[in-house]
């Protein structure tokens, strides 16, 4: 799907008590203990054969007395890299999922929406100005917003955004009154003009590759470029036979 219009700044951002901002709440983070609890027992499932494995590394690194040693240590090594992939992404998730947190703070023209774990996540950030038809929203099961519960919504371009978990009603005017005391703008209701949904967002980095063809040919990517006695690969190559030459010749294996 393209997207037009306006579009959030997306940061990373640390989230500071004294930053300086005019407005800053914590907001409650709807967590889900059922899940929680299945990818602890999964992630612990994927760290035993990690943490074994990653022992049994040190140890080959440790005596390392012949070739057989070397490659065993290597294997060892790599396979680890491997499988630690799934473990971190699970520990990364789970962290979040137990600590993380969201904070809106507003500063004067300005609504920054913080999502991380406490100091450091990722933040949003909107123009008030631009901010339309705030309310509260009540996702339906199985949606891609369902976790959060009753929350407050809000239109920007052709976007919409979204911020708090489990919010009340009585709740909704009370921030609404606060970000536009504190930013200087009023939140309109409506629909969005014409020149908020002129132009579209652009694709991220690995996007615009693929849509450039001209900068995936084999001349850019070096395919046809002719191997020499200088070429990293060719270097590679008789290091990785070097290697354990020089350990028959002068360490004994």
């Amino acid at each position: 799907m393209i997207r037009k219009g306006l579009r959030p700044r997306i940061k990373p951002a640390l989230d500071l008590t004294g930053d300086g901002s005019g407005f800053r709440r914590v907001l409650p983070f709807r967590r889900s203990w059922i899940a929680i609890a299945i990818l602890a027992v999964f992630d612990l499932i994927f760290l035993y054969p990690a943490i074994t494995t990653f022992l049994q590394a040190s140890a080959e690194w440790g005596k390392f007395d012949d070739l057989f040693d070397l490659v065993s240590a290597l294997f060892l090594t790599a396979w680890l890299l491997g499988w630690s992939i799934a473990p971190l992404l699970m520990t990364t998730i789970l962290t979040v999922m137990l600590f993380g947190r969201e904070v809106i703070k507003v500063s004067p023209g300005k609504l920054e929406i913080f999502l991380g774990l406490p100091v450091v996540g990722m933040a949003a950030q909107y123009d008030v100005s631009r901010m339309r038809n705030l309310r509260i929203e009540h996702p339906p099961m199985k949606s891609g917003k369902s976790w959060r519960g009753s929350h407050i919504a809000f239109d920007y371009g052709a976007y919409t955004g979204a911020f708090g978990s489990n919010i009340r009603e009585n709740k909704l005017a009370e921030i609404a009154s606060s970000i536009e005391m504190i930013s200087g703008n009023t939140i309109r209701n409506g629909d969005a003009t014409a020149e908020e949904l002129q132009g579209k967002w652009e694709p991220g980095f690995l996007a615009k590759e693929m849509k450039a063809p001209e900068l995936l040919s084999t001349d850019t990517l070096g395919v046809n470029d002719p191997v020499t006695l200088g070429s990293p690969s060719t270097l590679a190559l008789i290091f990785a036979n070097m290697f354990p030459l020089i350990g028959a010749v002068f360490m004994g294996w």
